[in-house]
């Protein structure tokens, strides 16, 4: 495979190849992660992997980087729901619309999980860094994922 310098490759996309890196489980330390990247083809300086680290972020575990909320990458979860629920703080329903709120950094990890359950009734997602929006199908549908992903003590219901 050739090799492409960072000047060659926007920021997102090696945030993309690095959070592929992150969700097969924790890389042990920043040379470990440039390694990986530089057998994808892809070279990067340590400060550059320092801010994307942070941008996306990676948290620093006795394991090494993973992606936030232990349960969002380690094998103890039991599913992606279970996943999600571990890091939301909050979840209101305003129609056929749900919006979580999260720690800052972990909105895009939820989303993940709540795209990978392949539910007919999600629409889709949009994460910023603390608040991710699920469009589900109908009304009805927005509740049903609202109560079965989340306590109900996160939840509120939206006017």
């Amino acid at each position: 495979m050739p090799l492409v310098h960072i000047h060659g490759m926007n920021a997102s996309q090696r945030r993309a190849m690095i959070l592929e890196l992150l969700r097969r489980g924790p890389v042990a330390t920043q040379q470990e992660l440039a390694d990986r990247l530089a057998d994808l083809g892809v070279t990067a300086t340590q400060t550059t992997l320092s801010r994307d680290l942070a941008a996306i972020g990676a948290v620093k575990s006795p394991l090494g980087y993973e992606l936030p909320g232990p349960s969002l990458t380690t094998a103890t979860s039991t599913g992606p729901a279970d996943a999600a629920s571990d890091v939301v703080v909050s979840a209101e329903i305003g129609g056929t619309i749900l919006v979580l709120r999260t720690p800052p950094a972990h909105a895009h990890p939820v989303a993940q999980r709540i795209d990978a359950m392949r539910d007919p009734d999600v629409l889709g997602t949009i994460a910023g860094d603390d608040t991710v929006f699920v469009a589900a199908r109908t009304v009805a549908a927005a509740r049903r994922l609202a109560t079965g992903l989340f306590p109900p003590a996160a939840l509120q219901r939206g006017a």
